[in-house]
């Protein structure tokens, strides 16, 4: 995995699937391993951003359920800080108060539901509700400690703030760039 541009458990189950298929069907070592370096992952998936000050940021602007969220928490090494939220679809959120408890150090919330995941979630895990995607950022960043991810995995869906998980994580990518300028 480290010689790849994933990152995350479930891309290193994801990766172990494809290895295995690949070595039934007669595929060398080296020719896995040599594709397995060379795969750009799909934009707004778990997408390194870059690096600010020992902080790492990730776009999973694509995470618009619970599952996809609680992936990405459980794929998390160390506690991070998260930024979630979106529009309200009367998703179960409760469902992850164990998984936010264990991963994550700080929650910034934002859109529609922003408020209502901050009530249910308050009581595990310190939350800030921002206004915009931009002060989630420059939040996440001030209250994260050097060595610390910032994971920006949604839950929900974008559609009261964006056009679409695209534009959502997009925007996401422009306010770490901002925070890098500001830095």
């Amino acid at each position: 995995l480290a010689a790849t541009r994933l990152r995350g458990r479930h891309n290193a189950e994801n990766l172990m699937a494809a290895w295995a298929v690949a070595q039934s069907r007669g595929v060398s070592h080296e020719a896995v391993q040599s594709a397995a370096a060379a795969y750009e992952p799909p934009r707004h998936r778990n997408e390194f951003i870059a690096e600010v000050e020992s902080r790492e940021f990730f776009n999973d602007s694509k995470a618009t359920n619970l599952h996809a969220l609680e992936s990405s928490l459980r794929g998390c090494p160390e506690k991070v800080v998260l930024i979630a939220g979106g529009k309200e679809k009367g998703l179960p959120f409760v469902n992850l108060r164990e998984a936010v408890a264990s991963k994550v150090s700080h929650a910034f919330l934002i859109g529609e539901i922003g408020s209502t995941v901050a009530g249910i979630w308050g009581d595990s895990v310190p939350c800030t509700v921002a206004s915009d995607l931009g002060s989630a950022v420059a939040g996440a960043y001030a209250v994260s400690g050097k060595g610390q991810s910032i994971l920006f995995s949604p839950g929900t869906s974008s559609f009261d703030m964006f056009s679409g998980y695209e534009e959502r994580g997009d925007a996401f990518r422009e306010a770490v760039e901002e925070l890098k300028k500001r830095i």
